[in-house]
């Protein structure tokens, strides 16, 4: 078959592949942060919420609204139209979320056709669509594609590609661009920003691209303007609506670490994401660690190697005179720059934050064999094809077993538990906390217990193993000594599920007038609290505890409002009904 027939089958063959190498990934449950951006989120349920989309956050708060350091309202949109569609259902949420990669691997391949097209480049439709095609398939996507927190990723790819792909179409043959093209540009970018702010990597991409083509034109008025227009608006959306800071609490090693610290941890940051791209074989949701010294062999090796890399890469560029070579190269760097802990994250190192970066490598990588390959005997060809075929199937099988990691946390965090113990000397105090929520739901408490002492011990600051471990002494029956460990998780950082289980646990000890009035300033901070709401009308409708009609008339108003946020749990169905119909109510 020769090339003009291939280059008909290349879009949907892509199409195919990405659906093919995660469809066994639909049927996963949710995980990690899933919880608290849908499955406990109250505010999706409810439509009439829609406003808060774009004067909040997206993690529930348990009744305070929504919060969190990110501002991502097309992410909370994206929640608010699934839960609508498929309820509580991770595999509509994920098959949306494929679509998107889907979408992304198609796109890629249009913007890179084009971009080859407008450079004279030979093979360019084959080149676009190997590249687009290691995209497909390539196991660094997995957490971007089925872990449903990560929508982020793929939807500002979405509209970064869009972009880009309007830009590079609406580049004239005097290198001149357009008003309407720069606009559509702008506001492509923009929505990118509302998906997840990593999207202002596509101005620079853009204006990298400019410069490739040698412009006749200057752009430069336009091109900041615009670029200050779209940053302006979504600062004033960020700060001046939602209040949102920029700056976000983070509990991760690489937070606390110093600027000097952070700069000489990037080099290792990069030859570490290198080495995904590459060698995929070790794959983990958590990875931390800190260089702390020049002399560490991790800051100075990966120098060395990346200015290897780097000389390598220039002799590449100008012994072929491939200034794309070179763009793509910055692709990589430039996008992954936001991620790299300049300004710190809450990991050093996450294989969703690559979902974009990738693409730049791949792209130079499919330039180079695709020249290569075309270069070679027609006899050599054939087996040059099949070793292509062979490396992508390779890829595609790892992410078919990476799916298999993300079927439940236990399965996840059992696995990537024990990866970060081998490659961090100190482990993971995140996945030691997740992957003891996950023993403690299946009923294995003593390890539970070893896991959040140990997520404890790696960060004392963090509120969540502290209120875990609280979870674990009630079980035991130590009541008194759980509700000192809640008290210590809540003082940390006013964390609901603690506040709700101090008042569980007040209830259980008969300490009824102080439950109360620890449930009533609870309920300032956290108003749409349904299970706290739920205790306080228990409390108040209670007829053992010598409440009196009075009493009883604040129950039923209470549990008015409870009805008004769940209207479908059956609880709060049944002490409403109780209270409406003056059943007898005992604690």
């Amino acid at each position: 078959m020769d090339e003009n027939k291939i280059k008909k089958y290349i879009a949907p063959f892509l199409a195919f592949a990405a659906f093919f190498v995660y469809a066994n990934a639909l049927p996963n449950g949710f995980v990690w942060d899933d919880e608290e951006q849908v499955v406990n989120n109250v505010v999706i349920r409810d439509m009439r919420n829609l406003p808060l989309v774009i004067t909040s956050s997206t993690f529930y708060a348990g009744g305070a609204g929504l919060r969190g350091g990110f501002y991502r309202p097309l992410v909370t949109l994206f929640y608010f139209i699934n839960y609508r569609l498929w309820g509580p259902n991770a595999t509509g949420f994920r098959l949306v979320q494929l679509v998107f990669h889907i979408a992304n691997v198609l796109l890629l391949y249009y913007l890179l056709k084009k971009i080859f097209s407008n450079q004279g480049f030979a093979h360019g439709d084959l080149a676009a669509g190997l590249a687009a095609l290691l995209f497909a398939v390539h196991p660094a996507n997995v957490e971007s594609v089925v872990y449903v927190g990560s929508i982020g990723e793929t939807m500002y790819a979405f509209f970064v590609l869009l972009a880009l792909l309007v830009f590079a179409r609406g580049v004239h043959s005097n290198r001149d661009i357009d008003k309407k093209t720069l606009a559509v540009f702008f506001g492509l970018v923009f929505l990118g920003l509302l998906a997840k702010e990593t999207a202002v990597v596509a101005l620079p991409l853009a204006y990298l691209y400019w410069l490739v083509l040698k412009p006749q034109k200057d752009i430069n008025l336009k091109f900041i303007a615009g670029s200050a227009l779209v940053l302006g608006v979504y600062v004033l959306l960020r700060q001046g609506l939602a209040r949102i800071s920029a700056m976000a609490i983070h509990f991760a090693p690489i937070s606390s670490a110093t600027i000097f610290e952070r700069l000489i941890t990037v080099p290792y940051e990069v030859v570490s994401y290198l080495g995904i791209i590459f060698f995929p074989r070790i794959l983990s949701i958590s990875r931390h660690f800190v260089v702390s010294a020049i002399t560490d062999p991790r800051f100075w090796a990966s120098l060395i190697f990346l200015a290897l890399v780097l000389a390598a890469g220039s002799f590449y560029t100008r012994k072929t005179r491939s200034k794309l070579f070179a763009f793509f190269m910055l692709w990589f760097f430039v996008a992954l720059l936001p991620e790299l802990n300049i300004y710190p994250l809450d990991m050093t190192l996450a294989e969703r934050w690559l979902y974009v970066p990738i693409m730049g490598v791949l792209a130079a990588i499919s330039m180079v064999l695709v020249s290569f390959i075309a270069s070679m005997p027609k006899n050599y060809k054939p087996a040059a094809v099949i070793g292509l075929a062979v490396i992508v199937c390779i890829l595609g099988v790892r992410t078919v077993a990476r799916n298999e990691n993300w079927k439940d946390g236990l399965t996840l965090y059992s696995h990537d538990a024990a990866l970060e113990a081998q490659a961090s000397p100190q482990g993971s105090y995140d996945l030691e906390n997740n992957l003891g929520v996950e023993l403690f739901r299946a009923g294995r408490i003593d390890e539970a217990r070893t896991h959040f002492e140990r997520s404890i011990e790696l960060q004392p600051k963090w509120t969540y193993p502290q209120n875990n471990l609280g979870a674990v002494l009630e079980h035991q029956g130590d009541l008194k000594g759980a509700l000192n460990q809640y008290r210590k998780s809540a003082a940390l950082d006013d964390y609901y599920l603690a506040h709700e289980n101090i008042a569980n646990i007040l209830i259980k000890l008969k300490r009824y007038d102080e439950a109360k009035s620890f449930l009533e300033g609870s309920l300032k901070k956290f108003p749409q609290n349904e299970n706290m709401q739920f205790f306080l009308a228990e409390l108040y409708g209670a007829d053992n505890i010598g409440n009196d009609a009075n009493a009883k008339q604040k129950a039923l108003s209470i549990i008015t409002q409870t009805l008004a946020l769940d209207p479908q749990n059956p609880q709060i169905i049944q002490l409403y009904l109780m209270l409406k119909n003056n059943k007898n109510i005992e604690l």
